[in-house]
């Protein structure tokens, strides 16, 4: 009985603020307490840079921690028994290897000053991003802190600046005029695009494709 209740009095623990330092990850709960465990214990937290750290957010009402940045999540209960990362050496170094080519990449192509599509487009001329694309595929290259653009701006701008071919189904920014930059492809939900004006096709299809838009919204 009395381990049942310890284990209820775990798992109802919440968080109501989080510091990481390069040193340890600290978490102060509700009921007041204040549970401080080794940053090393997370080695994706102690790779991590301090804004990649500092960009968390609480999930499951504040029982558990979330970095998107790292595709890391902490729970308070294994915090407060003391229990690190379960995380295998094999997939950590998966990780580090796609982090060291994401970081590589980022450095061998200038995005700077650039608007989102003008980006878009590019990372599709130098081959760094498929044809048919999702927001995935953009974030290394434009996602802070290494690109220019803010998590939501690169979750809502190819929504809202697209559409279905058949022009049915449009972004709030095209239904407000706006010119349309993508088509949205694959099954609905799927968050798929391709450029209406893609660098593999040539300037003729690339018109063709830009009038054929324009002509679907009414521009």
């Amino acid at each position: 009985m009395t381990s049942s209740i310890t284990e209820l009095k775990l798992s109802m623990a919440r968080a109501e603020e989080v510091f990481v330092t390069e040193d340890a990850l600290t978490a102060e709960l509700e009921d007041g307490r204040t549970i401080s465990v080794p940053i090393v214990w997370y080695p994706r937290l102690s790779y991590a840079t301090q804004k990649e750290r500092e960009n968390w957010c609480m999930i499951g009402k504040g029982s558990g921690i979330r970095w998107p940045d790292l595709d890391e999540d902490i729970s308070i209960e294994n915090m407060l028994v003391g229990s690190p990362s379960g995380e295998s050496q094999k997939s950590l170094q998966r990780w580090l290897d796609r982090r060291r080519v994401q970081e590589d990449e980022a450095k061998t192509i200038s995005l700077e000053g650039k608007t989102f599509w003008e980006s878009v487009y590019e990372l599709r001329e130098k081959h760094r991003i498929p044809q048919v694309w999702k927001r995935a595929h953009l974030r290394p290259y434009l996602e802070r802190p290494n690109g220019r653009f803010a998590p939501n701006a690169i979750t809502t701008i190819p929504s809202n600046q697209s559409m279905t071919d058949d022009g049915k189904t449009r972004g709030d920014y095209v239904k407000k005029g706006q010119e349309p930059m993508a088509w949205r492809t694959g099954p609905a939900g799927s968050g798929q695009y391709r450029l209406i004006c893609d660098p593999a096709d040539d300037a003729v299809t690339q018109r063709s494709e830009m009038d054929r838009a324009n002509e679907l919204v009414g521009r």
